[in-house]
C-alpha cells in the first residue's frame, strides 16, 4: 500500500518512486481519493501532478452522485476533476426511487465540477426507463437530469420516435417531462424535425402518426404525450379511432401548429396559427392515399442494456 497527499493506492504489487512522486500498481490496482475510487488491472499515479492513468477492466466511482463508469483505459486529473475513459465506455447512475441511467459510447469524459456533467462521444446509446436514444454525441447533466443529443440523434419513448439535428430532453426524477427537437439551418445536411408514433394495436401496426416541422417541443405527463408544439412550417398526419374502430385519417399543415392529446394519447385538438389547411380522409379511401410525409423513416434498432 502507498499513501500520498491525495490518494491511497493498493494492489498485489506496488512500486513507489518517492522523488518522482510516481506509483506503479499491478494486478487488482485500487486508488482512493476524496471524490473517486478507481480500480483496474494496472495503474500509474503521479502524485505531484495529481494525475492517474489506468488500463484493463477500468472502473471509476464518483462518491458524490452514485455514478460508476467502466472502460478499457482511463486518465484522471484530480486538480481539475476531469476524467477521460476510452474503449467500450459505460456509465451507470443509480438512485433510490428513480430509474437507472445507462450510457454507452466509445469515449466518455466526466467533468465533476458544479454542475457535474458527462460527455459521451461516438456510437452513443442512452437508456433510462422507457426513454432510449442513439447519437454521435451526448451530454448528460447529472444534477439536473438533462440529456443533450447531436450528430444524427434519434430518441424513442414508448411507441414514439423522434429525430432532428439536435434533441434535448428533461428527465427529472422518474418522469420524462419535455423533449425539444431542433432543425439547425447552419448544418450542411440539416433535416426537418420529425416525430413518428406507431399504433400499438397489431391490426393497425402499419399506421404511423407523423409530425414534421422546424422545431418541435413535446410535453409529457405520466410518461404519455400531453402536448406537441411545432414552430414554423408544420405538417401532421393522424389516424382516427372511435370506440376502438378505425375512423379515417386527418392531414393538416400550416405555420405554428399546436396538437393536444387526451389520456389515451389520441389527438383531441389541432390548432394552426397561420395558413391552416386540413383534410379528412374517410376510412374507405385510405388504401388509395399516400400517407407518408417526406423524410419519414421508422427505425426499430432501439438500444438494449448490456
Amino acid at each position: 500500500m502507498v499513501t500520498t497527499d491525495s490518494a491511497i493506492i493498493n494492489a498485489e504489487k506496488v512500486d513507489f518512486f518517492k522523488r518522482q512522486g510516481r506509483s506503479l500498481a499491478y494486478n487488482n490496482a485500487r486508488l482512493e481519493s476524496d471524490s473517486t475510487i478507481i480500480t483496474s488491472d494496472t495503474l500509474t499515479n503521479l502524485s505531484f501532478e495529481k494525475k492517474s492513468i489506468a488500463s484493463g477492466n477500468v472502473r471509476i466511482e464518483s462518491l458524490n452522485n452514485n455514478t460508476i463508469i467502466y472502460g478499457n483505459y482511463l486518465e484522471n486529473y484530480e486538480k481539475t476533476n476531469y476524467t477521460k475513459i476510452t474503449g467500450n465506455a459505460r456509465l451507470i447512475q443509480t438512485e433510490e426511487g428513480k430509474d437507472t441511467m445507462f450510457i454507452y459510447s466509445r469515449m466518455m469524459e466526466a467533468f465533476r465540477n458544479d454542475p457535474d456533467y458527462y460527455t459521451a462521444t461516438d456510437s452513443v446509446e442512452v437508456i433510462r426507463g422507457d426513454f432510449s436514444s442513439k447519437s454521435g454525441l451526448s451530454t448528460y447533466y447529472a444534477d439536473s437530469e438533462k440529456v443533450s443529443l447531436s450528430r444524427e440523434p434519434i430518441v424513442w419513448q414508448n411507441e414514439s420516435q423522434m429525430t432532428g439535428d439536435s434533441i434535448y430532453a428533461d428527465l427529472p426524477g422518474k418522469k420524462l417531462q419535455t423533449i425539444y427537437i431542433k432543425k439547425l439551418e447552419t448544418l450542411p445536411s440539416s433535416k426537418y424535425s420529425f416525430v413518428v408514433s406507431q399504433n400499438a394495436e397489431y391490426e393497425f401496426y402499419d399506421r404511423y402518426n407523423q409530425i414534421k416541422g422546424i422545431d418541435i417541443t413535446m410535453h409529457f405527463q405520466d410518461d404519455k404525450i400531453n402536448l406537441v408544439e411545432v414552430t414554423g412550417s408544420s405538417q401532421s398526419i393522424y389516424y382516427l379511432f372511435e370506440n376502438e374502430k378505425a375512423n379515417g385519417v386527418n392531414r393538416a399543415e400550416g405555420k405554428n401548429m399546436r396538437i393536444q392529446f387526451d389520456d389515451e394519447e389520441q389527438v383531441s385538438k389541432i390548432i394552426i396559427q397561420e395558413d391552416p389547411v386540413g383534410q379528412y380522409i374517410p376510412e374507405i379511401k385510405i388504401p388509395g392515399e399516400n400517407l407518408i410525409l417526406p423524410g419519414f423513416k421508422f427505425r426499430e434498432d432501439k438500444p438494449e442494456r448490456r
